[in-house]
């Protein structure tokens, strides 16, 4: 199978990343695309099969639900936001900073593609991160609070 791998933005990393695709003979496979805008974003999205996060730390994971909002199945690291975010409908979860678990969500997604409905992902997102959907959740919140308050 002949996969690429688009690395979008810019870090410390890049040079040393770079200098190692280079190394290990990968330059045909591995894409450096640096900085997009918000309108480039979608434009990839929408080319992409898969979306795959390797975050140390990531508070809530905006960029995995506008990935599945695009119907992308999701490959991403416990790294706090994507535990509750990811689940066996929309993708697969791997160890923070652990390469080889890394490795094992990607290949699982690879042979496992077939099994991801990309209107089945959007729907997720819909049904629990649409504006009306945590609109009703804060409200909710705050009501309980102030009945909290009161008591």
């Amino acid at each position: 199978k002949k996969i690429q791998l688009k690395i979008i933005g810019e870090g410390a990393n890049e040079k040393l990343l770079r200098e190692l695709v280079n190394d290990l003979g990968l330059s045909e496979f591995v894409f450096f695309e640096g900085y997009k805008t918000k309108d480039e974003i979608v434009i990839a999205y929408n080319e992409a099969n898969v979306f795959v996060s390797s975050s140390f730390k990531e508070t809530f994971g905006v960029v995995l639900i506008e990935a599945m909002a695009c119907g992308l199945p999701i490959v991403a690291t416990k790294s706090g936001g994507p535990v509750d975010i990811v689940n066996e409908q929309v993708g697969y979860l791997a160890e923070v900073n652990n390469a080889s678990s890394l490795q094992l969500a990607m290949q699982n997604m690879i042979d496992n593609y077939g099994n991801f409905e990309s209107e089945n992902i959007r729907q997720n997102v819909i049904a629990n991160y649409s504006e009306k959907v945590v609109s009703e959740k804060l409200e909710n919140q705050f009501i309980q609070c102030l009945k909290n308050k009161k008591q």
